[in-house]
């Protein structure tokens, strides 16, 4: 997208700014050396001036889209292990059963649970991690207990 600006300056404005430019001028000081003066310097005449002037362009530029930024060094956290419910009741009533539990079968994982789980793993020669997941479920059922 292009803006242009629309701006008309008269020859008489700049004109007045040239007089204002010349009467601002300070003159050197004269050398101390015994040289000729410097001929004076003619001022270009007001006629000289263009009628008129070039319209300045200006160019803005769009922002282009945001790129994401992607941190470095950062290290999300371990995800939260989450047990489906009707797994751990399963898994209590079941462990209850076989008498390695003998807490309340309220599907919540507490110590007890996990303890429960943990001396049944061992006893199968499974890994004891102690945790009622799905698959210690099916393990449990296909194995009759």
């Amino acid at each position: 997208m292009r803006i242009f600006l629309t701006e008309c300056v008269s020859a008489a404005a700049l004109a007045c700014q040239v007089v204002l430019l010349a009467a601002c001028t300070v003159a050197a000081p004269e050398p101390v050396l015994e040289e000729p003066a410097p001929a004076a310097v003619e001022m270009p005449s007001i006629s000289a001036v263009p009628e008129a002037v070039a319209e300045p362009q200006i160019e803005v530029i769009e922002p282009s889209e945001p790129q994401p930024v992607e941190k470095v060094g950062t290290v999300a956290p371990p995800p939260k292990v989450l047990y489906q419910r009707e797994d751990v009741l399963w898994i209590q009533q079941r462990l209850q059963e076989l008498g390695y539990y003998s807490g309340r079968i309220d599907g919540a994982v507490g110590a007890a649970t996990r303890d429960a789980v943990k001396a049944y793993q061992r006893d199968q020669d499974i890994r004891d991690d102690g945790r009622p997941t799905a698959e210690l479920r099916e393990f449990m059922w296909r194995n009759g207990g």
